[in-house]
């Protein structure tokens, strides 16, 4: 999961990533799932929903974009794509502390298929 567009560098975001498609699933459970973020020097925290993950990321230091950050392991019987996926920005601020508007544009932009 990538910022897409150029915003600044941002203080802190959260995100709320769905899956859209028939089944599947993100790997683990509540604030186990198996994600990993790829911001430097930020404290994440990821919670895995029904459908999808939650993840939020706070640093002084600044989120560059555009650019990762995040990556997650998901099960699923069927082909998986970028469009299987949506992506909804819930909070996003620059590094001092004002509300970015209008938000960075977020999406799902690669998928590795793991055996």
């Amino acid at each position: 999961v990538s910022v897409l567009s150029s915003s600044g560098d941002l203080g802190a975001l959260q995100v709320k990533v769905d899956f859209v498609g028939g089944s599947g699933a993100f790997l683990g459970r509540g604030a186990s799932v198996a994600c990993t973020s790829l911001v430097a020097g930020a404290m994440a925290q990821f919670n895995r929903q029904t459908r999808g993950v939650n993840a939020g990321f706070i640093t002084m230091s600044g989120i560059p974009t555009p650019g990762p950050i995040l990556s997650c392991k998901f099960k699923s019987r069927e082909n998986v794509t970028t469009q299987s996926f949506r992506v909804q920005v819930t909070d996003a601020s620059d590094t001092g502390s004002q509300k970015v508007n209008p938000p960075p544009f977020v999406g799902v932009n690669d998928i590795s298929r793991l055996d």
